[in-house]
């Protein structure tokens, strides 16, 4: 008959020394952690070699993300330490962001202007979207501080853009969801062609606007308006683009075509406005859909830098450009810039050529 196993029964010494095992274990695991932990909050040294700003290198770099706002001095405030035991080398600011300019908003812009130098900037919310303070670093030292605060009562009133779009038919199906994905207001130009109309209710759904453009020729001739055809035949026209256009109470004609040219102009125009449209002259848009990409990017920022008031400035440029380029074409908003819907910019024009 073979031995029974019997199990051991565990020593009070051995017991111990189970229990100081799974406890040191249980440190080095915490330790672990913990440092995992702190490196997610502890500012990374950069090794790239690159040697650290100097105070007014820094100080400089920082006045000029400031200035890329189109921020006055009245914005930013030069802090004095008053007490002696406090670093006099520590340049502190406190700096207040308008409405239309976030915190979130200066703070990525001012990461841009530092992305190359070795320096290291730390961000501490310390009022929910109102206040944050900010320090840069170089090397192991503190050399700015500026505490920013968000007072949404001031507003900038520098002006207003929107823009039409045209040429969006030459993009491709992708690049086309894209653009109407765009979180930003622009109406795009149709011309009147029945083989759009089903595209109408996609720019509507995407809550864009559409301007519908008239010419003098038309694959459709039910929308071809002519100086030479009698009244009761324009008519007829105007009645069929606000029937296969609806939703769309603007429309506008070329600067350079014939019909504004044509003495029975006044007469259409007079048809559109019986059925609530209004109709304009691309002469009252900015139009830069025939410029080349740099010299469009430098007008519209020329531009926007000019604006004063509740003035408000209608831009026409390709879709393509529109599409490519809108990190760069927005940047025009730093200066307090609005974009609004074309709707409301045209409904601020008198519908006059």
């Amino acid at each position: 008959m073979s031995d029974q196993f019997t199990p051991k029964i565990p020593t009070a010494a051995a017991t111990k020394f189970r229990k100081f095992f799974l406890a040191l274990f249980g440190l080095a695991i915490f330790l672990l952690l913990l440092n995992i932990i702190l490196s997610f909050f502890t500012p990374k040294q950069k090794v790239n070699g690159t040697p650290g700003l100097t105070a007014d290198q820094i100080n400089s770099i920082f006045l000029q993300s400031v200035h890329d706002f189109s921020l006055s001095d009245n914005f930013l405030e030069r802090i004095v330490p008053r007490k002696k035991n406090i670093d006099s080398t520590l340049i502190q600011y406190k700096l207040t962001l308008p409405y239309d300019v976030p915190i979130p908003v200066f703070l990525t812009s001012l990461n841009t202007f530092f992305e190359k130098e070795n320096v290291e900037i730390s961000a501490t919310e310390t009022q929910a979207n109102k206040k944050t303070e900010v320090t840069i670093a170089s090397g192991i030292d503190t050399t700015l501080r500026v505490v920013i605060l968000q007072d949404t009562s001031i507003h900038r009133n520098v002006g207003k853009i929107t823009f039409v779009l045209s040429d969006y038919e030459v993009l491709q199906k992708d690049e086309l969801a894209r653009l109407l994905n765009l979180p930003l207001h622009f109406a795009l130009l149709v011309h009147a062609r029945k083989d759009n109309i089903e595209f109408l209710p996609t720019i509507i759904e995407a809550r864009k606007d559409y301007i519908l453009a008239l010419t003098e020729t038309s694959p459709n001739s039910e929308f071809t308006l002519g100086e030479n055809f009698p009244r009761d035949r324009n008519e007829l026209a105007v009645k069929a683009l606000v029937h296969f256009y609806p939703k769309n109470p603007y429309m506008v004609v070329d600067a350079g075509s014939l019909l504004l040219s044509s003495g029975k102009f006044a007469a259409v125009r007079k048809e559109f406005e019986a059925r609530g449209c209004k109709l304009y002259s691309t002469g009252r848009f900015v139009d830069l859909s025939k410029e080349k990409e740099n010299d469009c990017l430098q007008k519209i920022n020329a531009l926007g830098s000019k604006l004063e008031g509740n003035e408000i400035k209608i831009i026409m440029l390709r879709a393509s450009l529109f599409l490519q380029q809108i990190t760069k074409i927005s940047d025009v908003k730093k200066r307090g810039v609005s974009f609004i819907s074309p709707s409301q910019a045209l409904a601020s024009l008198t519908a006059h050529p």
